[in-house]
C-alpha cells in the first residue's frame, strides 16, 4: 500500500487581500506561485519511495488585471488539479495502467 504526504511550500500571493480599511486596488499579471512538496511512502515499512517538488505559477493574464481574494482563491484549485493529474498519471504508469 502506498502512502502520500503532500504540502505546499513557498506560497507567494502577488496581491494578498489585507482587509485594511479604506479603498485600495491591486492590479497583477499573475495571482502568484506555490510549490508542491510530496513524499510517497511504503505504508507498511515507512520507507520513502519518492520525493517530488514542483513549482507552479498561477495563470499569466498577459496584462494587468484587478486582483482580490476571490481571484487568489480561484487559482489554488487550478494548480492543485494539475498536480493531482500529474500524480495520477505517474501512478498509473508505475502500475502499468493503460498499457497494451
Amino acid at each position: 500500500m502506498l502512502r502520500v504526504k503532500a504540502g505546499i511550500v513557498n506560497l507567494y500571493v502577488t496581491a494578498p487581500d489585507t482587509m485594511s480599511a479604506g479603498r485600495s486596488r491591486s492590479y497583477v499579471v499573475s495571482a502568484g506561485e506555490m510549490t508542491l512538496f510530496a513524499e510517497l511512502f511504503d505504508a507498511e515499512s515507512g520507507q520513502v519511495l519518492a520525493r517530488v517538488a514542483d513549482r507552479r505559477r498561477a495563470r499569466d493574464n498577459s496584462s494587468l488585471t484587478l486582483s482580490d481574494s476571490m481571484v487568489n482563491a480561484d487559482e489554488a484549485p487550478v494548480i492543485a488539479s494539475r498536480w493531482a493529474g500529474i500524480l495520477r498519471d505517474g501512478l498509473d504508469k508505475a502500475h502499468g495502467v493503460g498499457k497494451k
